[in-house]
């Protein structure tokens, strides 16, 4: 089984799917972004509320 070979795809699909994979990985970090700036934001508004609860 070791021995059986494996056929490659073409060059111009081995290039389309290593944009998608780039894509993929471009879309993933944007979204962890996005992902802290909005715990952020609720962070902030919970200290917020509950510094404002206590005045």
């Amino acid at each position: 089984m070791l021995n059986t070979p494996i056929a490659l795809p073409k060059e111009s699909t081995r290039q389309k799917i290593t944009q998608k994979v780039r894509a993929s990985h471009k879309t993933w970090e944007q979204s962890k972004q996005l992902l802290e700036i909005a715990k952020t934001g609720v962070e902030r508004a919970i200290y917020n509320s509950l510094d404002k609860s206590t005045t």
